[in-house]
């Protein structure tokens, strides 16, 4: 059995409670990581999440735990606000570090954590690894055969319907709608993510955005809604390559892929969490025949979020380059920021990144 990476899991809140912790009992994550230390400033949560999957060391001070723990690497599972200051700390103190999504509210942020990590030799990932995916893999093979043809246009979704209106084991979740929240970051950050591994960087993007619902409600309290709830970009790819994503809190039911590419001679569908059933399906004149077609065994063989660690394991433990690379998450952050800008200034901006 290879070795278990120990790591300090730093948030237990909704995603950590939903996604990470439960999978500790699962082969895949089990057998790649040991949970080491539990940081939270809610300590009594860190604590009872402590007990329960068997953490020999809790905290509610992240600067202290950095100094103390045991733990070798150290996984951000935070609010996106605190993800800068906490990711700097952690690869200041020389621990390996993966960040949850978006690794960084700003750009300029997500720089300064890359050259950091660079200048210490620490790894650093971010999520979401959209293509440690098979279905992505093998969309990602296909484009790249020309199995397709060209691509023409893409199409992403990444919204739903607001975290007030989810279970959220009673965690306040209005910070989302405060800055450095939102659903373009919280969610459109997937099809960000999936269509730049398909197609490449973003050469220039613009956008339309704004608040659709400004009277929200949590528990019957008021929601102070600071960020946009409805946003549409419009992305060019170079060689008149175009693509649309909507991230907004206003969709309350779909029944459409995550993502669409359409090509010269077929399109790809990628089902993603809002249609785990068919990870990928295409249409079109591909390998000789004609008409719809699923690839089999392409689904993945854990929920997208511990892939995504168990990935960050395997790179701490042999060595490799991580597939969620913190350049492909900086070059999203890019594109999501100067999306904010197109829209508030009303003229497409370029963006300088690749990865």
């Amino acid at each position: 059995m290879p070795r278990r990476v120990k790591i300090a899991v730093v948030g237990c809140g909704w995603v950590a409670l939903t996604d990470y912790f439960p999978a500790l009992s699962g082969r895949h994550l089990s057998e790649s990581v040991e949970l080491t230390a539990v940081c939270d400033v809610a300590e009594a949560r860190a604590r009872q999440v402590a007990e329960q999957y068997g953490a020999a060391e809790v905290w509610s001070d992240y600067d202290e735990m950095l100094r103390r723990t045991n733990a070798e690497a150290i996984v951000l599972l935070t609010p996106i606000p605190l993800h800068f200051r906490q990711g700097l700390a952690a690869i200041e103190s020389g621990r390996p570090t993966y960040i949850q999504k978006t690794m960084t509210v700003t750009y300029d942020q997500a720089r300064q954590l890359i050259e950091a990590a660079d200048k210490r030799g620490v790894l650093l990932c971010a999520s979401p690894g959209q293509m440690l995916d098979p279905a992505h893999r093998e969309a990602k093979r296909l484009i790249d055969e020309g199995a397709v043809g060209r691509p023409y246009y893409a199409r992403g979704q990444g919204s739903h319907p607001g975290h007030e209106n989810v279970e959220t084991y009673g965690i306040d979740p209005t910070w989302y709608y405060r800055p450095g929240g939102g659903p373009v970051m919280d969610v459109a950050v997937y099809p960000l993510h999936s269509l730049t591994g398909l197609l490449g960087s973003v050469k220039k993007v613009t956008a339309l955005s704004g608040v659709v619902e400004p009277d929200r409600t949590y528990q019957g309290r008021p929601i102070d809604v600071q960020m946009d709830d409805s946003t549409l970009l419009l992305l060019d790819f170079g060689g008149n390559v175009f693509a649309e994503v909507n991230g907004t809190y206003c969709q309350v039911a779909r029944n459409t892929p995550q993502v669409e590419i359409y090509c010269r001679s077929g399109v790809l569908q990628l089902g993603g969490w809002s249609r785990p059933s068919v990870p990928l399906e295409v249409h079109g004149q591909v390998g000789g025949g004609k008409g719809w077609y699923r690839p089999d065994r392409l689904a993945r063989p854990i929920k997208h979020t511990v892939h995504d660690l168990v990935h960050f394991a395997e790179c701490v433990r042999d060595g490799a380059r991580p597939i969620h690379s913190a350049g492909h998450a900086a070059h999203v952050i890019e594109v999501i920021e100067k999306g904010y800008l197109a829209a508030r200034s009303g003229q497409a901006q370029s963006v300088g990144s690749t990865f």
